[in-house]
């Protein structure tokens, strides 16, 4: 069992973004637990045997955090700044929120 990394590998502050962890050889017969820093994924599932599906907790401190899988049968895996929490408070898309008059 081995895991690869994170997609999307970011995502806001306020958590809840599903994220597929990419992996191989995956034991189908247990549970895993997801941990986004020292915060758990509330929701985990086991999309197949190369990928897990976890959703993003909520923090309150932007950048980069390390993500952890504990399975059941005691295997850790550490994926080193696997995600990034980014602060998108006021970010508007599409370019700039002044304009110039004629």
């Amino acid at each position: 069992m081995s895991f690869e990394g994170v997609d999307p590998d970011f995502g806001g502050l306020q958590g809840g973004k599903s994220v597929r962890i990419l992996g191989r050889n995956l034991r189908l017969d247990i549970g895993y637990s997801v941990y986004f820093g020292s915060d758990a994924s509330r929701q985990v599932a086991i999309l197949n045997d190369g990928t897990l599906e976890a959703v993003t907790p909520r923090t309150r401190t932007p950048g980069p955090v390390d993500v952890i899988v504990r399975a059941d049968n005691g295997t850790v895996i550490r994926l080193e700044n696997g995600f990034s929490y980014v602060n998108q408070a006021g970010t508007l898309l599409g370019g700039s929120t002044t304009s110039k008059a004629p």
